[in-house]
């Protein structure tokens, strides 16, 4: 286990200047402390560009910067009921109807969903409500940066485009949601270049704090990776 992790500027929420990184890709990041699937809590908002420690305790991970705890990593087994698996045309209505074509975006530089990152740059993951049926989606191709030096698709990059359309399923204009608790489990390989499926739904919520579920499929409806993520309102 290293000492020491940087997360990439790259995967900043806000900016510019690039300030902190995307939750989703963050944890993703810190999950690869522990073996097999793992649940992220994110303390505060995670700083880019600069090293933070990493010191193992004994029953999680935890990072740092300076005295600060910025997340604890945990090995984690937990189940998620996946809705029933739409399909690209379905994906494709939720993206038109993605709120942030008519309202603006409380973090319009996020690496996942920002409007403002160019093709290339961000991942530009835009899902919204899909008639009939109580969840987003976006259809989704996973190419530059989203892909790792020998074509595989990035564990981050899965980590983050399975929080930020949570938000959405909960979103109103004004809002402005904060990813603490994240946990993502695989089930297959999600394919570079392929169209693939993005679904989130809201779970519960109570007060300030909401809780989704995400998926992504294959476009013929094969579950890949799934997702839970606790959200909570900054006002």
């Amino acid at each position: 286990m290293p000492k020491s992790v940087l997360v990439d500027e790259r995967y900043s929420a806000f900016g510019p200047p690039p300030s902190f990184a995307n939750g989703g890709c963050a944890a993703g990041l810190f999950a690869r402390f522990v073996e097999g699937h793992a649940e992220v809590r994110l303390h505060r908002p995670v700083p880019v560009a600069r090293p933070l420690d990493v010191r193992r305790t004994a029953d999680s991970v935890v990072v740092l910067d300076g005295n600060e705890k910025v997340a604890t990593v945990r090995p984690a087994e937990w189940s998620l009921k996946v809705p029933e698996a739409i399909g690209l045309a379905e994906a494709e209505a939720g993206h038109r109807n993605w709120p942030g074509w008519s309202h603006p975006h409380p973090a319009p530089w996020c690496f996942v969903c920002g409007p403002k990152r160019e093709e290339g740059d961000g991942l530009r993951v835009f899902a919204g409500p899909v008639p009939g049926r109580e969840l987003v989606a976006t259809p989704w191709i996973p190419t530059g940066e989203a892909v790792g030096k020998r074509g595989e698709v990035r564990v981050e990059i899965t980590w983050g485009v399975l929080e930020c359309p949570g938000a959405v399923a909960f979103w109103h204009p004004g809002d402005l949601p904060l990813a603490y608790r994240l946990a993502v489990t695989t089930h297959g390989l999600i394919q570079t270049g392929r169209p693939h499926v993005v679904v989130a739904w809201l779970i519960e919520k109570k007060d300030r704090k909401h809780t989704t579920g995400s998926a992504i499929f294959t476009a013929d409806g094969a579950l890949l990776a799934a997702g839970k993520v606790d959200w909570l309102l900054v006002e």
